[in-house]
């Protein structure tokens, strides 16, 4: 008798993964300057540890469907991939380094732009919520001023356009004064401000992530194709 034919994962044929026909869409833009250093955590162990938080809060139903890109500002910036939680894992970055803040929001407003057009759009996918949350003193080194204010402006554009809400979080209270908070906090949200306690960026952002995913279960569409 002929043995069953086993089926080949799709992954390993190079066949691309659909994505779930409901999705929430959220970036984490962190700022690993010296004034921020307080909040660090063991490189390669910020994403696991969102993880974790999120499925033992949440359960692993919605892990899959929560697709993130994080971006670490530090010496430059470096990005990961947008997707699904479980997929992902913490960039590599030198801490200490320049911080060039316009530079990095504009880049990360044009991976978001290229996935939203390229892939949610032409499978149909619905966002029910796009979140981006931006953790900075917000003094950007190593960039000229006008590169700062071109890409805060490029990227407070892409957050209009395509409906995204955008939650600052400073260090203290003091930096909620600056200026380039205000420009880069366009969804009018109140900012957040860490404080003593070294878990609490990852904490806020565990906040964040959750709050954002509990939409996968509302009816509310974050973003449309205008096309």
């Amino acid at each position: 008798m002929a043995m069953p034919r086993k089926t080949k994962d799709p992954m390993s044929l190079g066949v691309k993964k659909r994505m779930p026909k409901r999705i929430v869409l959220f970036s984490i833009v962190r700022d690993e300057s010296g004034s921020m250093r307080n909040w660090r955590t063991q490189q390669g162990q910020f994403v696991p540890r969102l993880i974790e938080k999120l499925r033992n809060t949440a359960g692993s139903s919605f892990i899959n469907s929560v697709y993130v890109q994080y971006t670490v500002i530090s010496g430059g910036h470096v990005s990961t991939k947008i997707a699904p939680l479980e997929e992902l894992a913490d960039p590599t970055y030198l801490p200490d380094g320049s911080t060039p803040l316009g530079t990095a929001l504009g880049s990360v407003s044009d991976m978001l732009k290229s996935f939203v057009e390229q892939e949610v759009f032409p499978e149909e996918v619905t966002v029910r919520n796009f979140e981006v949350l931006v953790i900075s003193d917000c003094e950007p080194t190593g960039e000229k001023e006008q590169e700062t204010l071109d890409g805060i402006d490029r990227f407070v554009q892409f957050a209009k356009t395509y409906n995204a809400k955008i939650q600052v979080v400073v260090p203290d209270e003091a930096a909620k004064k600056n200026d380039l908070v205000q420009r880069i906090n366009v969804s009018d949200r109140p900012c957040a401000s860490l404080d003593v306690d070294p878990e609490s960026l990852i904490n806020i952002t565990f906040e964040s992530l959750y709050a954002a995913s509990r939409k996968l279960g509302k009816s509310d569409m974050a973003i449309r194709n205008r096309s």
